[in-house]
């Protein structure tokens, strides 16, 4: 969703006014979602549990109660980022390439 959220800021305002605006290297996005992917899952191994094994707490809010919260979330989180970054790249540089094309034709 985030993806298709940014994909549509590029299609409604044009490339140059959503990169004055988001200045960010999708690469980087990729690269910290697999380190907090590869983390998250040898993570488990200082506990003495296989790789990517799960575990949860409960953690008390104050007007909520006992929320759970499990470990995988930090796993899916880093899977997020990868997945957001990629797309990003990919379409991103498509666009580039496109418009680098039209101009190249004139």
């Amino acid at each position: 969703m985030l993806a298709l959220a940014l994909i549509l800021q590029y299609v409604a305002n044009g490339r140059a006014w959503v990169e004055q605006r988001l200045r960010t290297d999708f690469r980087v996005w990729i690269g910290a979602g697999l380190l907090i992917a590869g983390a998250a899952g040898a993570g488990s191994w200082l506990f003495g549990a296989p790789f990517l094994t799960s575990t949860y707490a409960y953690w008390t809010a104050p007007l909520l109660g006992a929320l759970p919260l499990a470990s995988a979330v930090v796993f899916d989180l880093g899977v997020y980022l990868t997945v957001v970054g990629a797309t990003m790249l990919a379409l991103v540089s498509i666009g580039r390439l496109e418009a680098a094309g039209e101009e190249a034709g004139r």
